[in-house]
């Protein structure tokens, strides 16, 4: 054996020697029980958030640079906003157009990662205390009241299905937009745009033209009469010191007027109402005076009677709004008021039916309800009830002009319903309204 050989040989043999030599320490040659902890196992996601909203997930091991997602098949991936990361979790911010619905929590963290499923609720209408005016006029300012309005936010106005879209002005404790000077008399809807997304403000607000404020100077009405005239009932009203109100019959035989009585009430300086012509039988009337409130309105009327020595008080009530609702006299109520929404259903023993869209009453015009039970129960019902009504000290008119009245028929039993028709000035001011019952004609009419 030559050396070279030899030595190789015995390299050879030292290597096998050194390789199979008994390593130091114990070794383990068991296979691993069960799976490896996945620390993100340990992150908590929340079980809903709503569009528009924040939300936090639970975990020690987010990084600086960790981004968040909502994934869904149906609805795509949408990216959260981070908006901080702690020890002990991250919070995010939901964009507001969100879709509603179920999604997977995407980490992307040294890689994507799903965190668990959570639920997007629709976001909520952002503006609170909202508070939007019934009507305005062409070319106002109007104010729209809430919290939560935000710089650049918009607002539409829509009719008849154009859209009128305005740019809003923040202000203190809510918005202004001023209407266009020829946007078109009408009701509209009124919504915001902001955040990308639509909210309803206001159903029904009525754009009007600019308005003539009048004051009516008598009311009339018309009954056929059996002799083929007609039978006129009118209050004529002069609000000059001193204020006269005049309650008058009438006989109208073609187109020739016939005065057969009337009764005149005078007030003083003192605001002391009396009666000083009494041309009706029995007149109930002497004197009356009123008590009012800070607001103006009438919370006592002291009347004095036939043959009394001493006043009866009589109370008016209201409720939160503002709106009369009873007038009764110590030992009962006189008469009472009922409402549906913005307009009075009920008046003594009337009642009145309004359609959803019907005609609106002139912001200015007195309530014709109260015009035309002044006349058509001035047998059973007293005069001062309806003189702080002349006076305008009663303003609270319904908001729609009513389309029917309900009336009992004469034995108690039963009820009619009369359709009512109107006729207007140029201002929008009722002039006339008529109705047909039993084949013959009525009307109340309005004098300005």
């Amino acid at each position: 054996m030559t050396m070279k050989k030899f030595l190789m040989l015995l390299c050879a043999v030292s290597a096998l020697l050194v390789s199979c030599e008994k390593p130091e320490g114990p070794v383990n040659n068991d296979p691993v029980d069960g799976p490896v902890d996945n620390p993100m196992d340990k992150c908590e996601v929340p079980a809903q958030v709503r569009a528009g909203g924040e939300g936090t997930v639970l975990w020690n091991g987010f990084k600086e640079n960790a981004q968040l997602s909502l994934d869904s098949e149906v609805r795509g991936e949408v990216q959260l906003t981070i908006k901080t990361i702690t020890a002990s979790g991250i919070t995010f911010s939901v964009p507001a157009t969100t879709r509603e619905g179920e999604y997977m929590m995407i980490l992307i963290q040294d890689g994507r990662h799903e965190l668990g499923k959570t639920k997007v609720l629709p976001m909520q209408m952002p503006i609170t205390g909202l508070s939007v005016p019934a009507n305005a006029q062409q070319g106002e300012t109007v104010t729209i009241s809430g919290m939560g309005f935000k710089e650049g936010c918009r607002v539409v106005f829509e009719a008849a299905g154009e859209e009128t879209e305005m740019a809003a002005t923040l202000i203190n404790g809510g918005i202004e937009v001023t209407l266009p000077e020829d946007m078109p008399a009408g009701k509209y809807k009124v919504s915001l745009i902001q955040d990308g997304l639509t909210w309803l403000l206001a159903e029904n607000f009525e754009v009007y033209e600019e308005l003539v404020f009048k004051q009516f100077s008598s009311i009339r009405f018309y009954a056929p009469n059996s002799d083929q005239t007609q039978h006129v009932m009118e209050w004529k009203v002069v609000r000059d010191e001193p204020a006269t109100f005049t309650l008058s019959e009438y006989y109208l035989e073609n187109g020739v007027e016939e005065l057969t009585v009337y009764d005149q009430y005078v007030m003083d300086a003192s605001g002391l109402i009396t009666l000083e012509h009494d041309g009706f039988d029995a007149s109930n009337n002497i004197e009356v005076s009123y008590q009012k409130n800070s607001d103006g309105q009438v919370t006592v009327a002291d009347v004095l009677r036939y043959g009394k020595k001493e006043t009866t008080p009589f109370t008016w009530t209201y409720d939160s709004e503002g709106r009369l609702l009873d007038i009764s006299s110590p030992k009962a109520s006189l008469i009472y008021l009922e409402y549906e929404g913005d307009n009075m259903t009920t008046f003594y023993q009337m009642s009145f039916e309004y359609d959803a869209d019907g005609m609106v009453n002139h912001p200015y015009a007195p309530d014709v309800v109260w015009a035309y039970m002044s006349l058509s129960l001035h047998e059973n019902v007293e005069p001062f009830l309806y003189f702080p009504y002349f006076m305008g000290w009663y303003t609270e008119a319904s908001a729609q002009l009513p389309a029917r009245i309900v009336k009992p028929t004469p034995d108690g039993k039963s009820t009619v319903t009369l359709t009512l028709t109107y006729e207007f000035d140029v201002d929008g001011y009722v002039t006339k309204m008529s109705w047909v019952d039993e084949n013959e004609n009525y009307a109340v009419e309005y004098r300005y």
